[in-house]
């Protein structure tokens, strides 16, 4: 077997100290990214032979995953990638709504308007993706703004515990957009709320923040509401799909 480096698998080599990082995190940016769909049967050997990499490694990347909740092992037949569920986007947004309000109104007056207007100005580019590196460039920009207003709330606990809610909302957005039609001018943007942000106007931050996930909250539902799949709860793309841009 030919030995693999992170790079050739458009990892990060930074988060890479060993194998079992790479299949790790080459097999979770699958999932995130929908590669690997919801509820899809995958084996080790399957895996092996995708990234190349053995299967002891494997293993031990699965048991990370599972850990995570992205994975589940199947007596027997080795192991399914979690479902998306509709309770799963209520609970994700719900979380995100009571949190990042409150996250815009502590950072009001504290950020980097330059930086926030270059995520921003990114994200406006990145909309209109047509392949699925597009889709994940526009999905981790977006993740970048959140995350930038969540560290300038001075507040790391907040930080962390809205980390970790972007981390499982990233596949929640893939497959919404993936599943669903974006429209011709573009996303809503962040404007209204870094000029808030900027101005030090709590209450207008966090009213500009509730409407921003309301609107990425509709978004989604109207992508699942979509699919005949939304009957069986748990919500799959086929391999290869992908929502040309206009």
């Amino acid at each position: 077997m030919n030995a693999l480096r992170a790079g050739e698998l458009n990892i990060d080599a930074a988060t890479v100290s060993s194998r079992a990082d790479l299949a790790y995190a080459a097999i979770k940016r699958d999932i995130i990214g929908c590669l690997l769909e919801p509820g899809r049967r995958i084996s080790k050997a399957e895996l092996s032979a995708r990234y190349d990499l053995g299967q002891s490694v494997i293993r031990e990347a699965l048991n990370r995953l599972y850990q995570e909740g992205l994975v589940f092992p199947i007596p027997r037949e080795g192991y399914q990638v979690a479902p998306i569920t509709l309770q799963q986007i209520h609970d994700l947004f719900g979380a995100r709504l009571v949190l990042e309000p409150g996250i815009a109104r502590l950072a009001a007056g504290r950020v980097d308007g330059d930086y926030l207007w270059q995520l921003d100005a990114r994200c406006r580019a990145l909309y209109h993706f047509a392949d699925r590196q597009g889709l994940a460039s526009y999905v981790g920009a977006n993740s970048a703004f959140h995350m930038a207003v969540a560290r300038a709330s001075g507040n790391a606990r907040l930080a962390e515990m809205l980390a970790m809610l972007l981390d499982e909302m990233e596949r929640v957005m893939h497959l919404s957009y993936l599943l669903g039609e974006r429209g011709a001018t573009g996303g809503p943007g962040h404007g209204r709320q870094i000029e808030a942000l900027i101005a030090g106007d709590g209450d207008r931050a966090a009213a500009a923040s509730e409407k921003l996930l309301r609107a990425d909250r509709q978004f989604v539902l109207d992508a699942f509401m979509s699919t005949s799949r939304l009957q069986a709860v748990s919500l799959t793309v086929p391999p290869g799909q992908i929502v040309q841009a206009e």
